[in-house]
């Protein structure tokens, strides 16, 4: 996985986090 994949990734994780909390 490249770091632009592993970013975009944490960025979605976030988000998602973001949205249940």
């Amino acid at each position: 996985m490249t770091e632009d994949q592993e970013f975009h990734l944490r960025l979605l994780l976030t988000k998602e986090l973001d949205l249940v909390g």
